[in-house]
Order: C-alpha cells, then sequence, then structure tokens
C-alpha cells in the first residue's frame, strides 16, 4: 500500500512539474511588449510559482498535518484547493501531453487547453450539484417478487463525506432532497463522514441529520472512511444522531423486511456472510419467507452473495470513479460499479454516492440517491 501511494505521489508530482514547465513557457517565455510590465515582473513570477505549488501540495497539507494545531478554516482551504487541483493537473495533462508528442504545443495551444479545462470543471462541478433521484420499484408494478412483506419506501444513499468539502450547506440540501422522497426508511451504505470526525463536530452536522424524516428508522453501516476518521469517533458522533449504526447486525424493518448490516472490509475481524445468513434465521425461525436485505459499503463478491438468501443488496464505494476516464477504471474493478442490476433473484442497487470525495466534480458520472420500493405482489 505505501508503495503504491509513493507511486502515484511520485507521478502527481511529475505532473505537476510538467503542467507547471508548459504554464511558465506560455506566459513568461514569450511576451509581448504589453504583457512584459506585469508578466515579466520578478514578483509576478514568484507569486505563480509560490501560487502553483502550494494549490499542487495543499490536498496532502490538509491530510497529513491535519492535527497540527492550526484553524480548521486553513484545512478546509487546503482540502478543498488541492481536490480541485487534482483533477485539473488530470487534464491538463491528457490534453497537452498527446499534443507535446505531436510536437504541435504552442502558446496557444495551452491557453485553449486551460480554457477548455476550466469551462469541464465548472460544468463537473454543477452536475455535482445535482444529484440525481433514481427509482426502482420491485414487486407489485415493478420487476421480481415481494411476497409476505407489506410496502416499503426506502431511500438508499451512501458516500456523502461529510467534512470540510461536504459541509453544513449542502448537507441541509441533502436533508430536504431526502425528506421529499418521503421515506419508510433511511439506509446509508457507508462513508458518511470523510476522513475527520473534527470538522463535522464542530460544524454540530448533527443538527442537520436530526432533521431527516424516517418514521421507520435510519441505519447505516460502515465505510472504509469511517474507519480512516476513527470508528470509535464516529461511534461516538452517531450517538448524537438518530442513526442506528450495524456493524454485523440484523433489524426487522416496518413491513416485515429484514435489514443486515455488515461492517467494512476495514474490519477483519467481521462477521462472513454466512453468519449473517445465520443471524437473520436466529432472529426470525421462519426467516426463509422473510425478504432480506444486504446493506453493505464496498460492493465485493455480489454474485455469490445473490445464492445465498439476500433479496435485495445495497452497495456504495465506487463513486464510480467520479470523473472519466477514472470510471473506465472502476468499470473493471468491479462485478457492478454502478447501478441496479438483477443477479437471478437478488435486486442489487450500487450508488454512485450523493456527494463526492475530494474534488468537486462529476464529469461522466453522477452523483445520486436510490428510492426503492418494495411492494407485495398481493397488494397490487
Amino acid at each position: 500500500m505505501k508503495h503504491m501511494f509513493l507511486i502515484l505521489f511520485a507521478a502527481y508530482l511529475a505532473g505537476n512539474v510538467y503542467v507547471f514547465v508548459r504554464i511558465w513557457k506560455a506566459f513568461f517565455s514569450s511576451a509581448s511588449v504589453l504583457q512584459y510590465a506585469v508578466l515579466q515582473c520578478a514578483a509576478f513570477k514568484s507569486l505563480f510559482a509560490v501560487v502553483f505549488w502550494f494549490a499542487a501540495l495543499s490536498l496532502f497539507i490538509a491530510m497529513f498535518a491535519r492535527n497540527l494545531p492550526l484553524p480548521q478554516g486553513f484545512f478546509a482551504l487546503c482540502y478543498n484547493l488541492g481536490s480541485i487541483w487534482l483533477v485539473f493537473t488530470l487534464y491538463m495533462v491528457m490534453i497537452l501531453l498527446p499534443l507535446d508528442l505531436l510536437r504541435v504545443v504552442k502558446r496557444d495551444v495551452v491557453l485553449i487547453t486551460l480554457a477548455a479545462v476550466v469551462l469541464l470543471l465548472i460544468g463537473g462541478y454543477i452536475n455535482y450539484r445535482n444529484p440525481r433521484v433514481e427509482k426502482v420499484e420491485i414487486g407489485g408494478g415493478g420487476s421480481g417478487e415481494v411476497s409476505g412483506l407489506e410496502s416499503l419506501r426506502i431511500v438508499a444513499i451512501s458516500d456523502v463525506h461529510l467534512g470540510y468539502a461536504t459541509g453544513k450547506r449542502m448537507l441541509q440540501r441533502y436533508v430536504k432532497l431526502i425528506n421529499s422522497q418521503k421515506p419508510d426508511v433511511v439506509l446509508i451504505a457507508g462513508d458518511l463522514i470523510d476522513n475527520d470526525v473534527a470538522p463535522v463536530e464542530s460544524a454540530r452536522m448533527w443538527e442537520e441529520l436530526g432533521q431527516i424524516e424516517s418514521q421507520g428508522g435510519i441505519y447505516m453501516v460502515p465505510g472504509n472512511h469511517e474507519y480512516i476518521s476513527g470508528i470509535g469517533e464516529v461511534e461516538k458522533f452517531l450517538e448524537k444522531t438518530s442513526i442506528t449504526l450495524l456493524r454485523d447486525s440484523v433489524v426487522v424493518l416496518p413491513g416485515g423486511a429484514v435489514l443486515a448490516g455488515r461492517d467494512d472490509r476495514s474490519n477483519r475481524h467481521r462477521k462472513s456472510v454466512e453468519e449473517l445468513i445465520c443471524a437473520v434465521d436466529t432472529l426470525l425461525p421462519d426467516s426463509h419467507s422473510a425478504y432480506v436485505i444486504l446493506l453493505e459499503h464496498q460492493p465485493y463478491d455480489i454474485a455469490s452473495k445473490s445464492t445465498m438468501g439476500f433479496d435485495l443488496q445495497i452497495y456504495g464505494h465506487t463513486h464510480r470513479g467520479q470523473v472519466w476516464p477514472m470510471s473506465l477504471l472502476v468499470d473493471r474493478m468491479y462485478e457492478q460499479s454502478h447501478g441496479y442490476r438483477q443477479w437471478g433473484t437478488s435486486h442489487v442497487i450500487v450508488t454512485e454516492g450523493l456527494s463526492l470525495w475530494g474534488p468537486p466534480f462529476r464529469i461522466g458520472t453522477s452523483s445520486n440517491l436510490y428510492v426503492v420500493t418494495l411492494s407485495s405482489c398481493t397488494n397490487t
């Protein structure tokens, strides 16, 4: 893991060096007479270099210096600026490097590329800020069969990543969106918290979470970021909310469905899927007739789980890569990287995340939540 991080960090630095040199040459190597007084000024050059490299390294400052006695606002600035810069660098390199290999990179090409990348990021930001509501009906007029279960309306979300990027105002918007769907139950498939509980606590975000309207309860499983943030601290924070954290535990939902909440892979001692099924059997001796839902963060081994008695599986984690072309890689990494699909008699949903990690852009992907309506065929 450390070696992979070092390789990625080295590649990121190399990309920034390349972009820095290209922009430097475009702006400072051949300035016109009109530009000379400003662009050739030594102070302006120094300022450009300082701002560029602060932006390039700010994400790592936010990640690795967060325990230093510095204002939360400084870390929020570093986190947001650094995550934006990450995608900016990606697209600048993706466009300029092939052109460079074709020997067609000139000053005007660099300027056009800068403008194009900025416009692309603005579009990606607007897309991220407007989550899609995906509706799935199972049983009744929808696909599949649901027997012995009253109608149940589930709002399923994941990857809110509360912290420096997803703050109090954005959370207020998400809560309104959730409530507008009039859920019977809200299920959170992990990564509610981003990298640290401290900014979530200081912004008193439990107040917004307490405004989620769900008579049947709000249930959540941990994601890998709950462990990054410190699972103990996350549990203490959730005690201030009406969210029930499920760590390898089973509950009965309104209408008779059974929810099995599995701990994240970060816990190497979590229960196996077979043990969760046994827990369902223990809770409901006649569980073979119950509608069983699996809530888990990371979507691994979907095909094998579909044969174990889970009628509905809900996951998050992937974000579908957030931005193209990372989405292509993520699509190859998972059996199902996003969306709704039926595996045999098991219905599977992998959300792309209500919010996102790091860069505030959705390019070729969507922020979303799922509204799942379970209806008994006998009720139609």
